[in-house]
C-alpha cells in the first residue's frame, strides 16, 4: 500500500491512479470492517456501454439532476472506483458464471454488497436517488438485478462501425479471450472490435428487456447529439425527475460530440467487408441502418 500511496498525482500515467490509491487503502482499512445491509436501498441507476461511447456526459447530467453518482470516480471517466475495483477482481468469475447459467456463489454476491458500501460512503442522504457508472456493468446486468431487482439501468449505444476505429481498446486488452473466444483472437483488431460491440450490445439488450418494465432505456449517442432535448427529456423521464427545461438546456451547452461521429464513412469499403451477418443485424436492431 506504501508504494501505491507514494505515487504522485502529477506522475500518475493514468490521472486515476491517485484516485485509485486512495480508494484502496479505504478499501483495505476502515470498509473492511462495514456489514450495512445495502440490499433494502433504493435501487440504483447504472449506465453501461462499451468504453468510448460517450456515456460521461450522462455522469454529469444525472449528477446534476440530483442523483448521487459517487464521490470515488476516475476523474477522467467518470467510472465508480468501487465498481471497478470489483470488475477488475471478479469480472472475469461473474460473467463465465452467466454464460454458463450456474448459481452466483454467495461470496461474489458479498464482495458486491461491500462494492455498493464503498461506493455509497460519502452519500449526503441515503435514501436518495444514487447510481453508478461501469462500461462493464453492461455484460453483467443479471449479477446486479440478484441484489437490486428493481434497477434502472441506461445502455448506451454508439455505432459499431465507428466504434471499430476507436483507440479505446481497454476491454479487448482485458478480456478479449474470455469475451471473443478462440475463433475471435483470430481475427485482426478491426474484426476484434466489431465482434465486441456486437456480442457486448446483444448481451445487454437480451437481458436489460428482461428487467421490469420501463426499467431498461436504449440510449443512442448519435441521439444524444444530434437530438439533445428529445434525449434528455426521456432520460429525466426515464429516472423518475420532473422535466426541467432549465436543466436540460444546461446539459445541452456542456454537450461536445465527438468529431468522430460517422467516421467509418471514410473507410466504408474496408468496414463493410468487416461486417458479418450478425453485425449487420444488430445495427439494424439499434436502427443504424445507412
Amino acid at each position: 500500500m506504501s508504494k501505491l500511496l507514494s505515487i504522485p498525482a502529477s506522475h500518475s500515467q493514468n490521472h486515476g491512479t491517485w484516485a485509485q490509491a486512495q480508494f484502496l487503502l479505504f478499501w483495505y482499512s476502515w470498509l473492511r470492517w462495514q456489514r450495512t445491509d445495502v440490499s433494502a436501498l433504493p435501487p440504483p441507476i447504472i449506465i453501461g456501454a462499451l468504453g468510448g461511447s460517450g456515456t460521461r456526459m450522462l455522469v454529469q447530467f444525472l449528477q446534476s439532476a440530483g442523483v448521487w453518482m459517487g464521490s470515488w470516480i476516475n476523474p477522467r471517466t467518470e467510472d465508480a472506483m468501487a465498481t471497478r475495483h470489483f470488475f477488475q477482481k471478479y469480472f472475469a468469475d461473474t460473467f463465465c458464471l452467466l454464460e454458463q447459467q450456474q448459481k452466483i456463489p454467495a461470496h461474489l454476491l458479498a464482495c458486491f454488497q461491500q462494492t455498493i458500501r464503498a461506493h455509497r460512503w460519502h452519500i449526503p442522504q441515503p435514501e436518495q436517488a444514487w447510481g453508478f457508472k461501469n462500461p462493464r456493468s453492461m455484460w453483467l446486468i443479471p449479477f446486479i438485478q440478484q441484489l437490486y431487482p428493481d434497477m434502472k439501468f441506461i445502455h448506451v449505444v454508439r455505432d459499431g462501425r465507428d466504434m471499430a476505429l476507436s483507440n479505446n481498446q481497454n476491454l479487448l486488452a482485458k478480456h478479449a479471450g474470455l469475451l471473443l473466444g478462440e475463433a475471435g483472437m483470430k481475427q485482426d483488431m478491426l474484426h476484434q472490435q466489431l465482434l465486441l460491440w456486437d456480442k457486448g450490445n446483444r448481451i445487454a439488450r437480451t437481458t436489460g428487456e428482461k428487467l421490469n418494465k420501463g426499467h431498461y432505456l436504449i440510449l443512442k449517442y448519435e441521439d444524444l447529439c444530434f437530438q439533445p432535448r428529445e434525449t434528455l427529456t426521456t432520460l429525466l423521464q426515464f429516472i423518475g425527475h420532473p422535466v426541467d427545461t432549465t436543466l436540460i438546456e444546461q446539459g445541452c451547452q456542456k454537450l461536445k460530440p465527438s468529431p468522430g461521429i460517422g467516421r467509418w464513412q471514410q473507410q466504408s469499403t474496408v468496414i463493410e467487408a468487416a461486417l458479418t451477418a450478425s453485425i449487420k443485424e444488430t445495427l439494424l436492431d439499434f436502427a443504424y441502418d445507412e
